[in-house]
């Protein structure tokens, strides 16, 4: 269960048929997984260049947990790099500049964190 007042982490990840993503909290000194989550994308949405997914991937899951991440710094991890620059766009178009009025809604910290396979380990969300 989410405690009050504690840093969130937010791991998000899409490919070209679907994204997920783990949140997590910081309880005790101890990262703890709040919440898992994933979905298919539909036949447009597949559609989608690669930042155009993770953003629609991004904005689907602040819609999922706005409860508990508005209000709150939390840390948004993510493994495409584009998107740490995307927010510093000085002047975005369309979609991307309607996600990112709704993204200024919330505190937070993106983080790029790049994928690193290991092969001596089952396939994991890192």
């Amino acid at each position: 269960m989410p405690e009050d007042g504690g840093g969130y982490i937010l791991d998000t990840d899409a490919n070209a048929n679907s994204m997920g993503c783990v949140l997590q909290q910081w309880q005790i000194g101890v990262r703890n997984v709040i919440g898992y989550g994933s979905k298919a994308f539909s036949p447009a949405e597949t559609r989608y260049c690669t930042t155009r997914r993770e953003l629609a991937e991004i904005m689907y899951r602040l819609r999922q947990y706005r409860h508990l991440l508005l209000g709150h710094h939390f840390t948004f991890r993510t493994d495409h790099a584009a998107l740490t620059y995307l927010l510093r766009t000085p002047d975005p178009v369309g979609q991307s500049a309607r996600y990112l009025d709704k993204l200024a809604e919330y505190q937070f910290e993106v983080v790029h964190r790049p994928f690193v396979p290991d092969f001596n380990t089952p396939t994991q969300m890192r």
